[in-house]
């Protein structure tokens, strides 16, 4: 028995009720797209930039992990500007 299972209510004839896998249309995945292609975009950047690095095993774990407090700088920054 799974802990948990129980809450889990799985059953494929969702899939086909409230209009389907796009209850709104296409639109909303048209809009996706953006995202998604750009997502992909980025996992794409890293390869071609480890084949091009001289040390990949030492730098791109090491841009990588800047990735993640640049976005925090810009984040937090942002929003020190909006509300000063």
């Amino acid at each position: 028995r799974l802990v948990g299972a129980e809450m889990c209510i799985c059953d494929s004839d969702y899939l086909w009720r409230y209009n389907g896998f796009f209850a709104t249309g296409w639109h909303g995945l048209l809009l996706s797209l953006a995202v998604i292609m750009f997502s992909f975009g980025g996992l794409e950047l890293i390869g071609i930039t480890a084949a091009e690095a001289r040390d990949p095993q030492k730098s791109i774990p090491k841009a990588v992990n800047q990735v993640v407090y640049r976005f925090m700088l810009f984040c937090i920054g942002s929003r020190v500007v909006l509300l000063a």
